[in-house]
């Protein structure tokens, strides 16, 4: 029985040394890998910053917690990925490390694709609809009007799917308003006029080369064409 009782404490007291050796183990794993992390070859020192056409280098360095001479590793990326967003007309970020010393940025812009009129002037838009800087005029953009952009916000993706699908055709549209009576109502480039409703049929944009090119075969000129009826284009002659 003293054998067995002796036996079972030697084992005991064995398993309590090898738990120290590791708790002495792991802490000195701790406090090299923590020195050598905040060592200040790790410190950063370079920003790179990719991806940028409009938006210049400083002002997405303005808008983010300044990185240098902090370790990498405590750069909080989520941080400043956040930030960009948030601040900047940007769509996507991706923020990584690359040792020793630099933060890399790699952004996707959001580019002006229309322009909205406002009480308070003329503004840029993406294909997503989302407001970017205002402008003086439209600079040869689309302009989309009688809208509140965030208010009419579904209005406003609906002027812009005009937009592209009309582009498609090659037709560019000049203006974009919205009438009560007529719905949509869009000014092409040479000064014709669709009326659309408000519920654009989008497969008659499609008749819209075959009808200007008979038009122009019979030198007739429209002063606008009606779409917004099933089954028929009403059109009516200068």
């Amino acid at each position: 029985m003293k054998k067995r009782i002796s036996s079972l404490s030697t084992k005991k007291k064995g398993r309590w040394q090898a738990l120290f050796l590791l708790f002495i183990l792991l802490t000195f794993v701790f406090f090299v890998t923590f020195s050598v992390f905040n060592l200040p070859y790790f410190y950063v020192k370079n920003v790179e910053i990719k991806g940028n056409v409009r938006l210049s280098s400083s002002e997405i360095l303005e808008k983010i917690p300044s990185p240098f001479y902090n370790s990498i590793f405590k750069v909080s990326l989520k941080k400043i990925s956040g930030e960009i967003l948030s601040k900047l007309p940007v769509k996507k970020v991706k923020v990584k490390r690359k040792l020793p010393s630099t933060v890399v940025i790699e952004i996707e812009e959001r580019f002006p694709y229309a322009c909205v009129e406002r009480k308070d002037g003329i503004w840029e838009v993406d294909e997503e609809g989302v407001i970017l800087n205002r402008l003086k005029d439209t600079k040869g953009f689309p302009l989309i009007c009688e809208i509140d952009p965030v208010r009419d916000k579904k209005l406003l993706l609906e002027a812009i799917k005009v937009i592209k699908t009309l582009h498609l055709v090659n037709l560019n549209t000049k203006k974009i308003t919205f009438e009560k009576e007529k719905g949509i109502v869009v000014e092409l480039e040479k000064g014709l006029h669709l009326i659309l409703g408000t519920n654009p049929n989008y497969r008659y944009f499609f008749y819209l080369p075959y009808i200007f090119e008979d038009a122009k075969r019979r030198k007739e000129q429209f002063s606008f064409l009606d779409l917004r009826f099933e089954g028929q284009i009403i059109a009516s002659l200068k």
